[in-house]
């Protein structure tokens, strides 16, 4: 098992990753014109769709230019069999963060799935953010006040004034 963890780790497994973003985005916007190929229906699937994918093509782009040289590229440390532990010598290995950020940020992510139709799609996605934050280190709170509050908001009223799509909330109309 070390072994295919190890030809998976980096570049390989990362193109294996964005082939399979790849599909999905490429399913989901021919399903989406198969049901309805209405302008309202694709106006912001395609274009997202397509933005999705001529990133996803760089990426694939950058990667494959650093397997052919060999190197992990400039100021990039090789991949780590496991890059979700860190080093036991890397400053992170002794922080919260450090140790359990993924375990925790995946705990977050499902007390704020569970709490949307709770307490709103607007107080759940704030509060995950700002938590998410300082999970990562982010120590500003005006920073982190700001942002959250902003990612909280643009998207509900993205969502309900353009897609005419109702989003429970607690403090937005």
């Amino acid at each position: 098992m070390h072994n295919i963890l190890g030809y998976l780790a980096g570049g390989i497994g990362h193109l294996f990753l964005l082939v399979g973003f790849s599909g999905f985005v490429t399913w989901y916007a021919l399903d989406a014109w198969r049901a309805q190929s209405e302008v309202e229906n694709m106006l912001l699937i395609g274009p997202v769709s397509g933005l999705v994918l001529i990133v996803m093509v760089g990426i694939a782009i950058g990667l494959i230019r650093e397997m052919m040289q060999g190197v992990s590229g400039p100021g990039r440390a090789a991949p780590q069999i496991d890059p979700a532990v860190p080093a036991p010598d890397s400053p992170d290995a002794d922080t919260l963060s450090g140790r359990y950020g993924a375990v925790l940020s995946a705990g977050f992510l499902g007390v704020y799935v569970v709490s949307m139709p709770l307490i709103g799609f607007d107080i759940a996605t704030a509060v995950f953010v700002a938590a998410n934050m300082v999970l990562q280190g982010e120590r500003n709170v005006l920073l982190i006040v700001f942002f959250s509050a902003l990612v909280a908001i643009l998207p509900v009223l993205a969502i309900e004034h353009l897609l005419s799509v109702p989003v429970p909330t607690m403090l937005l109309p």
